[in-house]
């Protein structure tokens, strides 16, 4: 039997209705200790406040996504690694779903993003940069953590009001914790899910 994957992916609850999809965007270098318990703060809310009707999106498991990972996976969460060609090779938990993409990271960076009700940033470098900006453009709500230490930050204090183009409106949340970070990205998921 072959599966045929469309772009956007969305996943359905077995019991019927979808899922809410939670993007996260991570620092993939060394994660500091406050990185870490940031990690841990915004898994602990969505376990809390959302558990099986919840599943983090994220795009590799090294660094701070790698925490990430194996918190949600230890709280019974739901997770999806939207992976790209370089990293398709690593040995990953046995309870997540792997999509194998072929593409490069700033390719598969799309992928992620397209396929997330809300894009949560923890704070990274470049590739949580670009990740920000092509939810932000493709009108997905993104929520930033702000002073993280790591370069995402100079984007949260270029743009503390939300409007990165005046055009897309305010779909820029800058927030200072993780635990805000997740629970401000389960009011907008469910919000979006109820108009859709």
């Amino acid at each position: 039997m072959h599966y045929i994957i469309r772009l956007p992916i969305f996943l359905v609850k077995r019991s019927g209705g979808v899922m809410l999809q939670i993007g996260v965007a991570a620092f993939s270098g060394t994660p500091l200790h406050q990185h870490v318990v940031c990690g841990y703060e915004f898994v602990d809310v969505i376990a809390e406040r959302c558990g099986r009707d919840c599943v983090l999106v994220l795009g590799g498991y090294s660094g701070l996504m790698r925490v990430i990972v194996d918190a949600a996976v230890e709280k019974g969460l739901q997770v999806m690694l939207i992976l790209p060609r370089e990293y398709e090779g690593e040995r990953f938990p046995s309870n997540v779903l792997l999509v194998r993409t072929g593409m490069d990271s700033s390719a598969r960076s799309m992928i992620l993003v397209r396929s997330s009700d809300v894009l949560v940033a923890l704070g990274g470098g470049i590739g949580t940069i670009v990740e920000v900006f092509s939810a932000y453009g493709m009108f997905v709500p993104v929520i930033l953590v702000s002073k993280t230490g790591l370069p995402t930050d100079r984007v949260a204090e270029t743009f503390r009001d939300g409007l990165i183009d005046s055009r897309f409106g305010r779909l820029l949340y800058i927030v200072e914790s993780c635990r805000e970070a997740g629970e401000k990205a389960l009011m907008i998921a469910r919000s979006k899910k109820r108009l859709s």
